[in-house]
Formats: structure tokens, C-alpha cells, sequence
């Protein structure tokens, strides 16, 4: 029995179909990945004011180091309409830059005001 062309360039267009739409839906899910974590870090940039984080551990110490570590949930307003997927990556990765952005400047704060303190007292006793 002959096949035809016409069929067999009917079954190669089918093939490649059928194996391409994993593809597809993987890109669009990487999408979805980069803009939730783009979206996160541009977020966590604009929310956390470093200064005041330093700030607040000058004058409170080593609390704020423990609050700066914990506190970093993302406003649950940035999650109306998105997948579960989105939400998860994007928290995850919020909380990662918001803790990081948030912890340095505490602890140097933490650090500047006890040294502050120990000249102080240190000064004073003279």
C-alpha cells in the first residue's frame, strides 16, 4: 500500500503540534515566573525604606533585628486576579528581597547605637 504525501504531511503537522503545546504552556508558565518574580524585587524596592530600618535599630536594638527578620508580608492587594502560581513566587521572593532589605540596616543600626551606648557610658563615667 502507497501513502499518499498529502497524509504524511498531514501526520507531521499533527506530531508537531501534539509536541509543541507542552512547549507553549512551559513558556507561558516562565513568563508567569519572571514577571511575578520582576514584579516582587521592583515591589520589595519600593515598600522597604532601608533608612528607617537602620533608623528604628539605632534607637531600639536588637528587637528590630527580630521584627526586620519576620515582618515582610506582601500587601494582599497586589494578588486580585493572578494564579496561585504567580502568588506563591511572587511571596516567596518578596519575602526573600524584603528581609534581606529589611535585616542589614537593622543590625548595622543595632551595632551603631550599641556602640554609641557603650561610648557613652564609657564617656560619662570618666
Amino acid at each position: 500500500m502507497k501513502i499518499d504525501s498529502t497524509f504524511c504531511l498531514l501526520v507531521f503537522f499533527m506530531a508537531v503540534l501534539v509536541f509543541s503545546t507542552p512547549m507553549i504552556a512551559l513558556a507561558q508558565q516562565n513568563s508567569e515566573r519572571a514577571e511575578a518574580v520582576a514584579a516582587a524585587e521592583r515591589d520589595a524596592k519600593a515598600d522597604i525604606k532601608q533608612g528607617v530600618w537602620g533608623a528604628v535599630g539605632f534607637l531600639c536594638g536588637a528587637g528590630t533585628v527580630l521584627v526586620a527578620y519576620f515582618a515582610q508580608a506582601p500587601p494582599a492587594a497586589r494578588f486580585v486576579g493572578k494564579s496561585p502560581e504567580y502568588i506563591q513566587i511572587y511571596t516567596q521572593t518578596y519575602k526573600a528581597k524584603v528581609r534581606n532589605r529589611q535585616t542589614g540596616p537593622a543590625v548595622l543600626g543595632c551595632l551603631a547605637g550599641t556602640l554609641a551606648f557603650y561610648l557613652y557610658v564609657s564617656i560619662s563615667e570618666q
